[in-house]
């Protein structure tokens, strides 16, 4: 619900549809965290890293082929751009997400990664000059505040 406030969406367009997939995406995404840290008992925090956005470029090659949304021709400051985003924002972005489940578990990971919204937003202010909404705060509050309800006993 902090979230849905915070990225300022329309209450009076609350589809149905869009519910049922976030919560299936929360639902996938902790099946993601419990498994990354099954997953790191057997083989490397690279190797596991490698293998998931491997199979997610794959996926998305085979999705954007089936639909004849495939696009390849770009320029070469296009690539490089596509190329640098896939190293660092999502390989990278996975492989250090691999190490923190490892060091602090899975629990402690996801419970961190509840400050990723938060981040990014703050970062849109501060370099983007993006300005926030009243309500965009209190979603901002609510959702800190459901990490702070994480940690009380």
């Amino acid at each position: 619900s902090g979230l849905y406030v915070m990225l300022g969406a329309d209450f009076g367009k609350i589809n149905l549809v869009g519910i049922v997939c976030a919560l299936g995406c929360a639902i996938m995404y902790t099946i993601y965290i419990v498994l990354t840290e099954k997953i790191q008992e057997n083989i490397g925090n690279l190797v596991s890293s490698a293998y998931i956005t491997s199979f997610a470029a794959l996926t998305l090659l085979i999705y954007t082929t089936l639909n004849d949304e495939l696009q390849i021709t770009l320029n070469p400051t296009g690539w490089l751009a596509i190329v640098l985003i896939s190293f660092f924002s999502t390989f990278i972005s996975i492989l250090c997400f691999a190490i923190g489940i490892k060091l602090i578990g899975s629990s402690n990971a996801s419970i961190l990664s509840l400050f990723e919204p938060t981040v990014t937003v703050t970062l849109g202010i501060f370099i983007l000059q993006e300005t926030l909404n009243s309500l965009q705060i209190i979603g901002m509050i609510v959702v800190l505040l459901s990490l702070v309800l994480t940690q009380v006993k």
